[in-house]
């Protein structure tokens, strides 16, 4: 089964990938954090995320996957609609559907315009489950991005609220910096910080989680983008390792 859904996925971007023409495109730099840019108007942007985490790495019994696929729309040239869908698989476990959610961002004027670019990002999430596991939630992300030259800087304040649980409130944050070295290559670093909830914050909190991620990203046409990192736990709540890739394509 995940065989023949993985094939269909890379089919599918093949064949989009095949028949984008070149233009400007502001695709995905970041795997942790959202980036300020969003489509154009009429713009459609397919995503496939892909995670593997181990745990503990030397322990096969203890790591999972999750993919998602994302359908991105430009309602204006400053805001963005997206639908998704995610399925996840842990060992021993069969291959399940686990959630489906819905995303608007905002940003700010043009690119530029500000000493740093402002964007907003909310996100219903609608979770498959057993409770508390099924219980939906919100997030809002408060997104500031700068570039100087072939360079980027983007950071994500980050809260997420558990509707069905009025006291459960998450707070974590995520920075990242990016080096275009050719129009098609870039790479770049990033930091992921669980803090945990309002009642339980900082460096002691049992969900407290760090990670690092270095990333590199290569665009086969102007209007694709492959993008792949190791991200290595630097916390004990964290995952020992956790690999992400995400293929996107505009159209």
């Amino acid at each position: 089964m995940f065989r023949k859904i993985t094939t269909v996925c890379l089919l599918a971007t093949v064949c989009v990938v095949s028949w984008t023409t070149p233009s400007e495109a502001h695709l995905r730099d970041y795997l942790f954090s959202q980036s300020y840019y969003t489509a154009k108007r009429g713009e459609i942007e397919v995503e496939t995320y892909n995670d593997v985490t181990m745990h503990e790495v030397d322990n096969s019994d203890k790591y999972s996957t999750k993919h998602q696929l994302e359908l991105e729309y430009g309602v204006t040239d400053h805001l963005q609609a997206a639908l998704y869908t995610v399925w996840k698989w842990n060992k021993g476990q069969e291959y399940v559907y686990d959630q489906w959610k819905a995303e608007v961002k905002y940003r700010f004027f043009d690119a530029g315009t500000l000493p740093v670019d402002l964007a907003l990002y909310t996100e219903y999430i609608n979770q498959n489950g057993s409770g508390p596991d099924d219980s939906d939630k919100m997030e809002w992300k408060a997104i500031a991005s700068k570039n100087w030259g072939r360079w980027n800087v983007t950071a994500n304040w980050i809260m997420e609220k558990t509707i069905q649980n009025a006291n459960k409130t998450e707070f974590s944050w995520t920075a990242g910096v990016n080096y275009a070295w050719t129009p098609r290559w870039k790479a770049g670093l990033e930091w992921k910080e669980t803090l945990g909830t309002a009642d339980g914050f900082g460096f002691h909190h049992r969900n407290y989680k760090v990670q690092l991620m270095p990333t590199i990203g290569w665009s086969p046409t102007p209007k694709s983008k492959i993008l792949i990192g190791p991200a290595f736990g630097l916390s004990s709540a964290a995952p020992e390792l956790e690999f992400r890739s995400l293929i996107a394509v505009e159209f």
